[in-house]
């Protein structure tokens, strides 16, 4: 959601403000995580009563601005707020789930940023 929330406020303000720049956050594109929920299912049999990190990366809040700022055609500027209401920092990686065989088609997000930008161009 912060991507979506981040290339919204690109496209409409021309600025992406970001709180806590050195939080981090896991993400993975629409697109891949119902490949990986149909993955799932066709391998029931082998992933059965195990849990798996479905997460194409992890950014910084920053990392993530700075690439929606590449990929919005917009140019919009960086505003970086260091204090914030929102401690969420988190990483986790999805090395049990890619060691059967799933692979992301987007891990860098450019894809799902490219998608949201001709939503949100008018």
């Amino acid at each position: 959601l912060v991507v979506n929330a981040m290339a919204r406020a690109a496209m409409s303000t021309g600025t992406i403000t970001v709180w806590a720049p050195n939080n981090w956050r896991s993400h993975v594109s629409v697109h891949d995580a119902a490949r990986a929920y149909l993955y799932a299912i066709e391998n029931y049999h082998l992933m059965r009563g195990m849990t798996y990190n479905v997460t194409a990366a992890s950014f910084t809040m920053l990392e993530l601005a700075r690439t929606v700022a590449q990929h919005c055609g917009n140019s919009p500027a960086i505003e970086v707020r260091e204090s914030g209401d929102d401690a969420r920092s988190y990483q986790s990686v999805s090395d049990k789930l890619t060691s059967m065989g799933f692979a992301y088609t987007d891990p860098a997000l450019t894809d799902a940023i490219k998608g949201l930008r001709a939503v949100l161009t008018p």
